[in-house]
């Protein structure tokens, strides 16, 4: 078994397959990889592929990922029942946002959520980057609006954007939960911590690994039927979420 690490963009990540390759490794397992979908059913076809965390429908590589269009449909609908109309999603604004990607998939599932909930009126995409400095620049535009204008409460895209945020709106004097309720996305373990407690989506990551390790040994194996797996999701309530002010 080899483990790289490419967090430094598609580049990086290109080369590290690359080195893959050269050393003739039976098969690859790809977390979350960044580039278009072509680029992966040319890799597809090449050597065994799961892609863990972006979802189907795939050719020549399986997917294992969260069922993004139920976990923001957990979050908008858990927010909606405490009372909240204004629910801005804290989005993604990268270049190459595919159809496939995370990001893309829970806005769609923000978005159609919404909808279902009659508060298509409410849909607010908040442009940022999900990391902590993403996350903080999004907070920084939400406390710039007016009172009467930001959400009551925020579906944060992931923890790490949320957590970003979450620390501009306390520097700027807005309370969570008391004043905008937030939810982050993955349940990373800094999110449970007391001082936080960051209601989110747990994506279930060690079933998801399982799913995808058992798909890359059948694959090696000689199965050649592309396969695609949703795990379903579960919403963790913790301290961050209230109904509105006022309610």
């Amino acid at each position: 078994m080899l483990i790289g690490q490419a967090s430094h963009g598609l580049e990086a990540q290109r080369k590290l397959v690359e080195a893959m390759l050269d050393r003739r490794m039976d098969g690859l397992l790809l977390i979350a990889p960044f580039g278009r979908n072509e680029e992966l059913e040319e890799l597809g076809r090449a050597i065994p592929v799961v892609v863990l965390g972006r979802h189907g429908p795939a050719e020549s590589f399986d997917t294992v990922a969260s069922d993004d269009i139920a976990g923001s449909a957990l979050i908008v609908e858990h927010l909606a029942s405490l009372g909240h109309r204004r629910i801005s999603f804290m989005g993604s604004t990268l270049s190459d946002n595919e159809p496939s990607m995370p990001q893309t998939v829970r806005a769609l599932g923000y978005d159609l959520a919404m909808e279902h909930s009659g508060l298509g009126e409410w849909i607010d995409h908040i442009p940022g980057l999900w990391g902590s400095a993403g996350g903080v620049e999004a907070g920084k535009l939400i406390v710039q609006r007016p009172s009467s204008t930001r959400p009551t409460a925020l579906h944060g895209g992931a923890d790490v954007a949320a957590l970003g945020a979450y620390t501009s709106l306390l520097e700027a004097g807005i309370s969570v939960p008391e004043d905008i309720s937030m939810v982050g996305y993955d349940n990373i373990t800094v999110s449970g911590l007391p001082p936080i407690g960051l209601t989110t989506v747990d994506q279930s990551g060690v079933q998801m690994g399982r799913n995808a390790a058992e798909l890359l040994i059948s694959r090696i194996e000689g199965r050649s039927e592309a396969q695609h797996i949703l795990v379903p999701p579960k919403l963790i309530v913790r301290k961050t979420t209230a109904a509105p002010p006022g309610e």
